[in-house]
């Protein structure tokens, strides 16, 4: 998690994905997957994906907070070991 001096937003990121050999493929996948999730963003960076979300601190509260945390864990269990099976990549954290 990261707060950012130069956008008003507090981003959750994490590493998704390891070891992925096509780019292309990638690319691909992560086009279904970032229409299937409206709130976590799935990204392609050498050879990896990160997932990212970021929260307003506008309408910040605890409870906003919590709940959009959980949202980004539960996307993260569905996404992670099924892209990385179909990727011939390797799941992080799964």
């Amino acid at each position: 998690m990261r707060v950012s001096a130069g956008e008003p937003a507090i981003e959750l990121f994490t590493l998704a994905v390891n070891n992925i050999t096509s780019a292309g493929h990638a690319a691909r996948e992560l086009v279904v997957v970032n229409r299937r999730h409206r709130w976590s963003r799935w990204t392609y960076r050498r050879s990896k994906i990160w997932q990212q979300l970021h929260i307003c601190p506008t309408a910040f509260s605890t409870t906003l907070f919590d709940e959009m945390l959980r949202t980004f864990v539960a996307d993260h269990r569905a996404v992670t070991e099924d892209l990385a099976d179909r990727l011939d990549g390797t799941a992080a954290f799964a």
